[in-house]
């Protein structure tokens, strides 16, 4: 595994800190539409090897789905593509209704 994963409190942390944050949401548009963290760059998990141009691997970035299981494969994949600060977000974005902001519905 070349990517470590974190909490939806240190998410939420490092997005307080700083607003400019690198954080990609995988899920499908539908799944996007019912709720999602803002701030976010959503590009579905099966299109992210055509569009990385809209990502900086230079910079950390973050990536969650709906429970962690997609997330962590793209950053398998981001990994493998000259990514180097990757980290996938346990729990996704259930974790974060149910720990962070419960008006965020999960589709």
């Amino acid at each position: 595994m070349n990517f470590s994963e974190i909490t939806v409190q240190e998410l939420k942390n490092k997005m307080d800190e700083n607003p400019e944050l690198q954080v990609l949401d995988v899920r499908e548009p539908y799944e996007v539409n019912v709720g999602e963290i803002p701030g976010t760059i959503k590009i579905p998990m099966n299109s992210v090897p055509m569009r990385m141009e809209e990502l900086d691997s230079s910079k950390e970035i973050i990536v969650h789905c709906k429970s962690g299981m997609r997330s962590a494969r793209v950053c398998e994949f981001l990994a493998h593509n000259q990514f180097e600060n990757v980290y996938n977000v346990r729990g996704g974005i259930k974790a974060w209704s149910a720990e962070i902001d419960s008006s965020v519905l999960v589709g």
